[in-house]
């Protein structure tokens, strides 16, 4: 999965809606009477939602399987996983509902997260 395009596509995308933001703003700030709320919304809304995709897209890049591997080798042999936290060997893997594509894998006995990877 290339991360690199999702996250620049998505501030491109948020971008255009920050530059639309932009244009209202200065647009309502000549016009007696015209109200800069709607433009600074546009402005605030699209670097919020930009700032949460890139942050989440960077976390399911970097906390993979192999970042898991190389923090705690004593838990992943061969093929087999366990949990850091609590040594169980019931890991369940659960879809992320969100429109991200992604499957956390989760410790079943405690709830700890232990790494996500993209569907396939």
């Amino acid at each position: 999965m290339n991360y690199t395009l999702r996250k620049v596509g998505f501030a491109a995308f948020c971008g255009l809606f920050f530059i639309i933001g932009c244009v209202l703003l200065v647009n309502s700030l000549g016009v007696e009477g015209g109200t800069p709320f709607i433009g600074g919304m546009f402005m605030v809304i699209s670097i919020a939602a930009g700032t949460r995709y890139w942050l989440l897209m960077t976390k399911f890049e970097t906390k993979n399987y192999a970042w898991y591997a190389a923090q705690h080798p004593e838990c992943v042999q061969g093929d087999r996983v366990q949990c850091a936290s609590c040594s169980s060997r019931d890991i369940r893997v659960r879809n992320l509902m969100n429109k991200t594509f992604h499957r956390a894998h989760l410790c079943g006995k405690c709830g700890a997260t232990l790494y996500y990877s993209p569907e396939v």
